[in-house]
């Protein structure tokens, strides 16, 4: 059931990685990316069935945050290199 998920996951990390070694974004990008792709696997092996909302809306609310955090930081770092 969650190879869509999967699929869409990875397709971005790959994408993100491609563009990056094509030197037309961040270097680091690609770590908030990662981060999604590890997520995406943690809740494909251990599905949130049973689990209360609100634990289930928190823990997405903290990796939401670590992504735009992530991606802030990285794409701040390569502006401060530029």
């Amino acid at each position: 059931m969650a190879a869509r998920a999967l699929a869409y996951t990875w397709f971005n990390l790959v994408a993100v990685t491609a563009l990056v070694l094509t030197d037309v974004l961040p270097t680091l990008l690609p770590l908030p990316f990662l981060l999604q792709a590890v997520e995406t696997v943690y809740g494909t092996l251990r599905p949130a069935a049973g689990v209360k909302p609100t634990r289930i809306g928190v823990r997405q609310l903290i990796v939401s945050t670590l992504f735009t955090v992530l991606f802030i930081v990285a794409w701040r770092l390569s502006a401060d290199v530029s």
